[in-house]
């Protein structure tokens, strides 16, 4: 999975679905959303249910998308430069 936010847009909220698993019959979902105590963004991840063969992948997809909406958030509301993308 990859997803790239473009530069100068904020996602406070963002929610992945994917389908039932063999132990569940319900559509599972992940959503990734920010909230702000006032010295800056961080990631909240909620999660009744998530399960995925290759969970490094994911894990490591999340944890990029929560970085890149952390800096844009802090960038706008707390003038923190956003740092140069590789």
């Amino acid at each position: 999975m990859k997803l790239e936010i473009p530069e100068g847009v904020i996602v406070e909220s963002i929610t992945f679905n994917q389908a039932e698993d063999s132990c569940s019959h319900r559509r599972q979902s992940l959503t990734l959303s920010l909230e702000d105590a006032g010295a800056g963004a961080f990631l909240v991840i909620r999660a009744p249910r998530w399960s995925h063969d290759s969970e490094q992948d994911d894990l490591t997809a999340f944890s990029k998308i929560g970085k890149q909406m952390c800096d844009a958030y802090d960038c706008v509301h707390h003038s923190k430069p956003e740092p140069k993308r590789k």
